[in-house]
Formats: C-alpha cells, sequence, structure tokens
C-alpha cells in the first residue's frame, strides 16, 4: 500500500489499484472487508468443515432426535423411563453391548481393511452421575438377547446346523478391572506351553474407574496402553518375553470406561495420553442427571422381552445366523457393509467437516478419530434395522453422536473460550486465503507484514498466526511456508498451494 503526498492513498480492492480520498480510507476498508464477510458463505462451501459455532459457552452437550434413530430410540426411552438413569449413558450401552456380540463376521470395508465394529466409550460425569446405574438396565435387556440367542442355538443344535457347536458361546465380559498389557493380552490368548487357547476373541470390558487404567498405561514399562491402542485397531498382539511370550490374535475388545471429568482433566498424563492415540480412540460422552426419581421403578417385563427379542434377532442377522465364534473359523463367514448412493453421497459431503474441523487443541486431540466412530455406530444403526446397507439416516446418527461427542469433550474441559476463538481463527483463515491470492499476484509471496497492510493493520495479532497454521495444517494444506533469511531476523513467506487455487477457482474468486 502506497501514499501519496497529494492526500490520496492508492489501495488494493478486488486486486485492482484505486485511489480513494485519505479521509475516506476506513471506508473503503471497511468496505473490502464487507466483501469478504459475504463472501463467507461461498467459500464455506468450499472448505469442509468451516461452519463454526461462534457461541463463547460451552453449556451441555445437547442429545438430538438424530441421536436416537427409530426404535432404538424407543428401546433408550423405556429403559430410562421409570428411574435417574442418562438416557445417553443407556443408549450408549446399548450400542456397545450390541457391536461386543456381532465379534468379526460384519465389518466395513476401507481401503485394503476390514474395519470390524468394536469400539471403546468413555463415559465422563461428576460422581453420583448415574454412570453406573445407567448400565443396569442395558445388562438386563442383554442378558434376556442371550437367553433368546441360546434358544436359537438350541434349535439350530437339535436341527444338526451348530457347526460343530456344542454348546451357546456366551459373551465373555470383564469388569475387574485392567492392570497391564500382558494380563489383557492372556485373556485372548492363542494358547502357550501349560496355557489353554482361548478361542473366542471377544471381550467387553467395563473398566467404573477409568482413573486407574490412566494411571497403570503410564508407569514405565506397562504396555497396557499400547494393548489397547493394538485390540482397538484388531491387530494382533504380541509379546515376546523369553520365558513366556504370548500372542493373540484377531482382538475383538469393546471397553466402557466410567471416568470423573475433574480425573480426566486433572491427570498429568491426559494430554500425552490424548496425542498418542490412546484417549482418542474413545468416544468422549458427557453425562449429567436430567430428573430426580425418588422411588425408581423396574423395566416392566414385557417392555424387556419386547426390545431383546428385536434385538436378538438384529444380532442374528448382523452375524448371518451363524454361532461360530471361533476366531480361525470367521474369515470366510465374514461379509461387508455396503453403502447406498444417497449415504455414500451425505457421507462425502461431511467427511471433510470431520478431518478439517476448527478445534481448540484440547478438543482436536480428543476428536480426530470421529470420522470413523461415526461409520462404526452407523454401521451399527444399520445392523439394528437388520440390513448391510448403510443409509442416510445411519449416517446422520453417526454424526450425531460425533458432535455430541465434540460438544463433550468442549464442556468437560471447560474449552468454551479457547473454542471461540478457534473459530474466529477459522473464519479469518478464509479471509487471509482470499488476501493471499490477491497479494501473490503481484509478488510471487506473501509476507505477515504484507497481510496487515492488506486489511490496514485491522488484524488482531493473536489471531493471525492461528489462522496461518490453520491453511497449514488443513488437509490437503493451502498455504506453505518458507524461512528466508534477511538482515535481521527471518522472514516467513506463505504461498498458496496448488488446491488452494483450484479451490478459489472452482468457486470463482480468483
Amino acid at each position: 500500500m502506497h501514499k501519496e503526498d497529494t492526500g490520496y492513498e492508492t489501495v488494493v480492492v478486488d486486486g485492482n489499484l484505486q485511489e480513494h480520498d485519505a479521509g475516506d480510507i476506513g471506508e473503503v476498508i471497511d468496505l473490502h472487508v464487507a466483501r469478504l464477510e459475504m463472501l463467507d458463505e461461498d467459500m464455506k462451501a468450499s472448505f469442509p468443515g468451516s461452519t463454526p459455532d461462534l457461541s463463547p459457552s460451552p453449556g451441555l452437550p445437547a442429545v438430538t432426535e438424530a441421536m436416537m434413530p427409530g426404535r432404538f430410540g424407543g428401546a433408550v426411552r423405556d429403559l430410562s423411563a421409570g428411574s435417574e438413569a442418562v438416557p445417553v449413558a443407556v443408549a450408549a450401552h446399548i450400542l456397545l453391548r450390541f457391536a461386543a456380540l456381532l465379534g468379526r463376521l460384519p465389518y466395513i470395508p476401507i481401503g485394503d481393511e476390514r474395519r470390524w465394529l468394536n469400539n471403546y466409550f468413555m463415559m465422563v460425569g461428576s460422581s453420583a452421575s448415574g454412570k453406573g446405574f445407567s448400565g443396569r438396565p442395558p445388562q438386563r435387556l442383554f442378558r434376556r438377547i442371550e437367553e433368546f440367542l441360546e434358544l436359537d442355538f438350541s434349535q439350530q443344535y437339535d436341527a444338526g446346523r451348530t457347526e460343530g457347536l456344542s454348546r451357546y458361546p456366551c459373551l465373555p465380559v470383564h469388569t475387574g478391572g485392567l492392570s497391564t498389557g500382558e494380563g489383557l493380552a492372556a485373556a485372548l490368548t492363542d494358547g502357550s506351553t501349560g496355557i489353554s487357547p482361548v478361542t473366542d476373541k471377544r471381550m467387553l470390558v467395563f473398566e467404573t474407574e477409568f482413573g486407574n487404567v490412566m494411571a497403570m498405561a503410564q508407569r514405565p514399562g506397562n504396555s497396557l496402553g499400547m494393548v489397547i491402542r493394538n485390540a482397538y485397531d484388531g491387530s494382533a498382539i504380541r509379546f515376546l518375553t523369553k520365558a513366556s511370550p504370548v500372542r493373540a490374535s484377531a482382538p475383538f475388545l469393546c471397553i466402557m470406561g466410567n471416568i470423573t471429568a475433574e480425573e480426566l482433566t486433572g491427570h498429568d498424563q491426559t494430554g500425552m495420553m490424548a496425542a498418542n492415540g490412546m484417549l482418542n480412540r474413545f468416544l468422549l460422552l458427557y453425562q449429567h442427571p436430567s430428573r430426580v426419581v425418588p422411588f425408581p421403578l423396574p423395566t416392566p417385563e414385557n417392555i424387556i422381552d419386547g426390545h431383546a427379542r428385536w434385538l436378538a434377532d438384529a444380532v442374528l442377522s448382523a452375524r448371518n445366523h451363524s454361532h461360530e465364534t471361533h476366531w480361525d473359523k470367521l474369515p470366510p463367514l465374514a461379509r461387508p457393509l455396503s453403502f447406498s448412493r444417497d449415504a455414500r453421497q451425505l457421507w462425502e459431503r461431511n467427511y471433510g467437516e470431520l478431518v478439517n474441523r476448527a478445534d481448540c487443541h484440547e478438543v482436536m486431540t480428543l476428536t480426530r478419530r470421529h470420522r470413523l466412530h461415526a461409520l462404526l455406530i452407523s454401521a451399527l444403526f444399520a445392523l439394528m434395522d437388520r440390513r448391510t446397507e448403510i443409509r442416510p439416516v445411519d449416517i446422520r446418527a453417526g454424526l450425531a453422536w460425533c458432535e455430541y461427542s465434540r460438544q463433550s469433550a468442549v464442556h468437560v474441559f471447560r474449552a468454551g473460550t479457547r473454542q471461540y476463538d478457534a473459530d474466529i481463527a477459522d473464519r479469518l483463515s478464509l479471509k487471509l486465503l482470499h488476501a493471499i491470492d490477491h497479494i501473490t499476484r503481484e509478488n510471487s509471496h506473501c509476507t505477515k507484514t504484507d497481510l496487515y497492510r492488506f486489511f490496514n493493520n485491522r488484524l488482531r495479532r493473536s489471531l493471525l498466526q492461528p489462522a496461518l497454521d490453520r491453511l497449514a495444517t488443513f488437509i490437503p494444506p493451502l498455504v506453505t511456508w518458507t524461512l528466508e533469511k534477511t538482515g535481521g531476523a527471518p522472514t516467513t513467506r506463505y504461498t498458496l498451494t496448488d488446491d488452494a487455487r483450484q479451490i478459489l477457482k472452482s468457486r470463482q474468486l480468483s
């Protein structure tokens, strides 16, 4: 920007040099910024993940109808109707128990990977907020479901269709806590000298004191965190110790962890465990009591039976009516889920939102796997409806659960103000992209000084670098930067990537 002695100032507007009276320069810049504001909506359509919630107050996460589709929502309402059970916790228990029963049969094909439907949930709330109580109605429901499954097994056994099995394989459930990786691997072992093999690699773990798991995992030499990560991914667990090597092939582990918000936020290793991938494998869900019931009532038996029959039929359908659980016999029986055309289009529109969401650091590290969590939950809802085709209603449900988890992270870590700043930086990054495009038409690069001048020094310095970082860490990156040595401090020079130019060109903004 160059100021003439005549009292006029030359400014760049829409890429053109124009002269304006110096007294009106503020109005010119205001008009330019207003134009950029008008471009926000068009530009956001080109940038998945750039629709911020600008509320500075985190509030409580909100349960939406999309999270509780169809008969599933009815079951959640029925099981939490007569007590202080928290609906979102009841729903999470149903989803996880249902997934655990399936084992390595239905899967989502993701590239070259077969992604099984095992998952981890973490319920966060204050002490006595109903974390444990909310699990009892689903426990009763699934006890009845397994009775129906055992009855089906008996009928198939009498007809000679049980594939060599002599008794119904009940789901292994562990409630005693987790302490070491070797102990968890031993519970799923392929067998070794003096140790019998475990053929059913399904395991559902309830860890009511997840703070203890975090404490154990941080101890030097403790492999619990590594085993939890590997089991989530379905990778074989191996310990090549000389005395007693342990191997657990094809694990299918589901974990429900309970922890208070104070424990989670106050633990000195929370940040590291989120960064190394252990904590973000858990879908974090905040629960808060929604009512006071002095005399809780049990769920009527006929209600339990009705929902149990529905879910037992869904389990049998998802497993293709097979009761086989031997890990080495399952691969030929496995079958993939598919996407309807509308579901595929909906997922494509929302995928970038999950990848490039504008979140503050604490929230981002805990929600990095939301794109996978959304798919896993979508698949479960499809299977509950006895379908192997994922439809838009399932995708919307998976996305809604992940949004609830995101709101939970903001609330638990009291990150409302930091999240607000991240959202503002996200909006600013869109303006910077447009500004860098105009500046680099005259030069091959752009500096921070150029940007300050472009906006007449009206940029907030505290947000400029986060906004530039947002562009540099976008997937794919939208700007690159280099350091150039000068007579004083090195200067950072920014240039647009080809992807950024293509986006601008496609929106006819360049």
